[in-house]
């Protein structure tokens, strides 16, 4: 009866259902782009008692029957983020105080383009939303801010009058790091906030990426950070991710669906900005 099942039944289930799957082997769960993850581990011992051998047979054609269906019943990732779909995970892990925001879609032009919105932080307060101020400290200010004058905003305030930024962003390429004071209105119930943050910046061929963190952060991991890297089109994929206080007393519910709104309209007015420097590009180049 095992070999029997074994040889007329399993392996020729394992051959012809099983090999559609073949060319993607998540591990676990689904992957992005929302293939089901095989147990393979299951299929590669079949040795079974007279016991197991109905059981086993039961559970694969239960698993072969449910697997395709689910698989279909998930939209297509990349089709979605072709459709201006945002992705977003929310999550605030037990004990900590900070909610992890993961953000992952697709803006409509070159990455150059949108690399460069991102960076040229000193024209933030025309397009992006809640931020009211934004802008690189001179490097006079920048070795007077330290992490415990950072605290202090009337200290920050004065050290910038002091010590004026400049009014355009300096263009850097490759790698570089710079500190910046920013000012945001979030919406309840965010809080609002000013902080100082140091920015690293690495500018690579396909992959660009910055990271920051807050200049009087006692942290090890960063705060946030953006990767831009190339689409399909010459489209943008935009990788999102930062860490944002978590307020007390308040919903989790209520506090994700504030945080998720800040996030669609950040990347709506980022669409939005790089549409029009690429449009500016064009007529420039015309």
């Amino acid at each position: 009866m095992e070999t029997f099942m074994k040889h007329a039944i399993l392996n020729p289930l394992k051959k012809s259902l099983l090999a559609p799957y073949k060319g993607r082997r998540p591990s676990t769960g689904r992957d992005p782009k929302g293939a089901v993850a095989i147990p393979w581990d299951c299929f590669e011992s079949l040795a079974m008692t007279p016991r197991q051998d109905f059981f086993r047979v039961f559970i694969l054609l239960i698993f072969l029957l449910f697997v395709p269906a689910l698989s279909q019943a998930r939209p297509d990732y990349d089709e979605k983020m072709d459709q201006g779909h945002i992705f977003k995970e929310i999550t605030i892990p037990e004990g900590s105080d900070r909610a992890n925001v993961l953000v992952n879609a697709v803006i409509n032009s070159p990455p150059e383009v949108v690399w460069a919105a991102l960076i040229d932080i000193n024209r933030w307060p025309k397009w992006l939303p809640m931020n009211r101020v934004a802008y690189f400290v001179s490097p006079e200010a920048e070795k007077l801010i330290t992490p415990e004058a950072a605290k202090d905003h009337a200290k920050v305030l004065e050290i910038n009058k002091q010590n004026p930024p400049a009014k355009e962003t300096t263009k850097f390429s490759g790698h570089w790091e710079h500190t910046a004071y920013e000012e945001y209105d979030l919406p309840w119930p965010l809080k609002n906030e000013w902080v100082v943050r140091r920015y690293q910046y690495d500018e690579g061929a396909d992959i660009r990426k910055a990271s920051w963190k807050r200049v009087d952060s006692t942290r090890d991991e960063d705060d946030g950070s953006w990767e831009v890297r190339p689409w399909k089109d010459g489209h943008t994929h935009l990788t999102y991710l930062y860490r944002v206080k978590a307020k007390e007393g308040v919903p989790q519910v209520i506090f994700k669906t504030a945080v998720s709104m800040t996030v669609n309209s950040m990347i709506k007015a980022l669409r939005h900005e790089s549409a029009r420097r690429e449009a500016e590009t064009s007529r420039a180049a015309n």
